[in-house]
């Protein structure tokens, strides 16, 4: 069951995912989030936090092919929506919302990932607040991926992060 900040952080993607308007939103954290509308082909909408953080999220519709702007460096999951940026530049992130085949997509995840470059260090099952999640997790250079596929009853999303190792990891 999610908490209410958890509701209220899903209500705010969906309102970017669905919603024409731009705007600003008041998040879980205290923290601002701006909503923009560009005209770019495939992205419906573009998220920043108020204050500028370094924070910046890419709303991708569902779509067959990749966009010319999506990121080369990230898997693409055809037919689903995708939220993909960065926070402060060096943390990487893509979620992809409505995931039919969660085995499918994990699997396809995986072998993006090894054929990038990355290895794999482990895989398994983590109990979250959104239920059990199937998890892979890599390490490129100074940087670690986890990818996790799971879902809440018949709603199914991945979640791909990338970031630096802290030091003294």
């Amino acid at each position: 069951m999610l908490n209410a900040e958890q509701m209220k952080l899903a209500a705010a993607l969906q309102a970017a995912m669905n919603g024409d308007s731009e705007g600003v939103l008041d998040m879980p954290d205290g923290t601002k989030l701006r909503i923009e509308r560009p005209s770019e082909a495939g992205v419906k909408a573009i998220l920043r936090h108020e204050p500028d953080t370094g924070f910046e999220a890419r709303v991708f519709e569902p779509m067959q092919t990749a966009a010319a702007d999506y990121p080369s460096y990230l898997p693409f999951v055809a037919g689903v929506p995708a939220m993909v940026g960065s926070d402060s530049g060096e943390k990487r992130f893509a979620n992809w919302f409505g995931i039919r085949d969660r085995e499918g997509t994990l699997a396809m995840l995986v072998a993006h990932s090894e054929r990038a470059g990355w290895q794999k260090i482990e895989s398994g099952t983590e109990s979250t607040p959104f239920g059990e999640m199937k998890t892979a997790h890599f390490s490129k250079g100074s940087f670690r991926r986890v990818v996790m596929v799971g879902g809440i009853a018949m709603f199914g999303f991945a979640t791909l992060l990338d970031q630096p190792v802290a030091s003294g990891d």
